[in-house]
């Protein structure tokens, strides 16, 4: 009473193989397409090892169990998609700070620009704000 878990990406070119062993040696196998398997009980006609051809009388009985798995490579392929979209809002918000720093700067430059044509002109805002 044995259990096989199975897990293909593409079940329709996959081939499961059964053997039957005693000892160290096999005695007889079969194999088949993963994709084709229906649920259920199924009976594998086993095959000698040597010649490959079906041994009177000689059956395997199987019980198969299809479960779906998420496929994990579509979910990475999202989430690399979606890292690339990010990139390019990051960089986005980077040259749009970038700018603002730079607008920025030119704003102070007008500022202390003004402060210095006030303060030669002997305004009275400056020494109103300065006794605050």
């Amino acid at each position: 009473d044995e259990t096989v878990h199975c897990l293909a990406a593409e079940p329709m070119y996959t081939v499961l193989r059964v053997a039957v062993e005693e000892g160290d040696n096999q005695v007889a196998f079969d194999t088949a397409v993963l994709g084709v398997l229906r649920p259920g009980y199924r009976n594998f006609q086993l095959r000698s090892t040597r010649t490959g051809t079906r041994i009177e009388m000689c059956h395997l009985l199987v019980h198969i169990k299809i479960d779906k798995e998420p496929h994990v490579w579509a979910e990475a392929e999202r989430l690399r998609t979606q890292l690339v979209r990010q990139q390019e809002q990051l960089r986005e918000h980077q040259e749009k700070l970038a700018n603002q720093e730079i607008e920025l700067a030119e704003a102070r430059a007008k500022i202390d620009e003004l402060m210095s044509r006030l303060h030669e002109q002997g305004s009275p805002l400056l020494t109103h704000q300065a006794s605050r």
